[in-house]
């Protein structure tokens, strides 16, 4: 049971009754006749084209109401919408920017609600807009890496590192050619680590440990350049990065001895690494030693990441304790940070169920521990589908994850509907099952 792995809102249409009065007339001529028969058809045409459009405006707007999302408005739309008097002595290039980091803003807000989808549609945008401003560079470095974030999101793994490859190139080429103060430069170097680290993470999300491995060591000498990160960005960090390096020693720790013959059939070759379990576990210790007493996502994650090293070596005890801790986090953060939510359930439910068969042997056939099983891998699916929507490769395997844990309850009906959802998930997204 593997876990590795939103139309544009129209106005609706006023419509109001008409009543005509038909009038008789006796002296009418037949030409006349003819022409208020015409007349009234055209009419009557004209009313059923409009309400069949309204009808169509009434939907496309309820739909966009459910789906909490708009698209994202043209230059001349978004200029008539702030008042043409705002922009009045400003050249068109000024107005182009302002245009394209209103874009990127709502691309911000779209992913700090988990609609990745949309998000990348208004990066998307705003890039095209930014593409002929050579005097923002940074800005467009950055709305490639906004978007890489969200490609990832989405496992368009190979889409997010070209994102990433292109930011890098920008910042490198402004790092090399421009004339930059000493602290311009030390926050320029810092940003160009975090793009690194972007592009690592999803390298090893794409088993790519080479690259991976290589984008670790780039990342982590820059990311000591600002010891305070000022809130800067609140995924960069010394723990971050020594949170990295343990997920890549697990990785290929765990595929080197991995008994599943799929998981060693890769294109990149982790024998050449020696890194074992006690590296990462190390790693994440060292980790969680500078998040210091600070309880937020980021030690929910190194906690999480920890407690499936514990599993691995049979500490089942301390494996739920770390789980439940990270739980209690991921409970206190706001939605938008809840993004392992569903994998801290999933490892919970894990957990909890091997340290019952290991104690007695009888975990499978124990009702209170199947039945807690089966709720923890409900509500990692339940938060799976509510972070990455339900079209995604992650919420697929939970439907598939659930469906197991069903069928170990001997429910078999019901396991069957959910392995049939994972199924068409799937079948929808042009992959293969799990």
């Amino acid at each position: 049971m593997s876990n590795k792995n939103r139309k544009s809102i129209k106005q609706p249409v006023t419509k109001s009754d008409k009543h005509r009065r038909k009038k008789k007339k006796d002296d009418l001529s037949t030409k006349s006749q003819k022409a208020a028969i015409i007349g009234v058809y055209v009419a009557v045409v004209s009313l059923v084209v409009a309400i069949f459009f309204g009808l169509i405006d009434i939907l496309d707007k309820s739909k966009a109401e459910q789906e909490g999302r708009e698209s994202y408005p043209s230059k001349d739309e978004f200029q008539s919408r702030n008042g043409k008097d705002e922009f009045q002595g400003m050249d068109e290039t000024a107005v182009d920017l302002i245009y394209s980091n209103t874009l990127y803003s709502q691309g911000q807000e779209f992913f700090n609600q988990a609609d990745f989808e949309t998000a990348a549609e208004y990066f998307e945008k705003a890039l095209e807009e930014h593409e002929d401003m050579h005097y923002a560079k940074r800005d467009t470095a950055r709305i490639h890496y906004a978007l890489g974030i969200a490609y990832r999101y989405l496992y368009r793994f190979q889409d997010a590192a070209d994102q990433y490859t292109k930011a890098l190139g920008i910042l490198n080429g402004i790092m090399e050619a421009e004339e930059i103060s000493g602290e311009e430069k030390e926050l320029l170097q810092y940003e160009i680590g975090y793009v690194y680290f972007l592009r690592g993470n999803v390298y090893l999300n794409d088993d790519d440990y080479d690259r991976a491995v290589i984008d670790c060591q780039n990342c982590e000498g820059s990311v000591l350049l600002i010891e305070e990160n000022d809130g800067w960005d609140e995924w960069y960090s010394v723990a971050a990065v020594k949170n990295f390096h343990g997920k890549i020693c697990f990785a290929v720790a765990y595929e080197n001895n991995s008994p599943f013959p799929s998981d060693q059939n890769t294109d990149h070759n982790t024998s050449e690494y020696d890194f074992t379990l006690k590296d990462a576990f190390d790693w994440y210790n060292s980790a969680l030693e500078e998040k210091h007493t600070t309880r937020d996502a980021e030690t929910a994650s190194i906690l999480q990441n920890r407690a499936v090293v514990e599993t691995e070596w049979g500490q089942y005890d301390q494996a739920i304790k770390d789980l439940e801790e990270a739980l209690t986090i991921c409970q206190s953060v706001p939605d938008r940070k809840q993004y392992n939510m569903g994998d801290v359930y999933f490892d919970l439910a894990l957990a909890k169920l091997y340290q019952k068969e290991n104690e007695d042997g009888n975990a499978l056939s124990d009702q209170e521990t199947l039945d807690e099983y089966c709720m923890l891998m409900g509500q990692a699916l339940t938060y799976t589908e509510k972070w990455f929507g339900e079209q995604h490769p992650k919420t697929a395997v939970a439907y598939e994850n659930f469906a197991f844990a069903l069928l170990i309850k001997m429910e078999h009906d019901e396991a069957r509907g959910y392995f049939e959802k994972a199924k068409e998930i799937f079948s929808d997204l042009g992959m293969e099952e799990d």
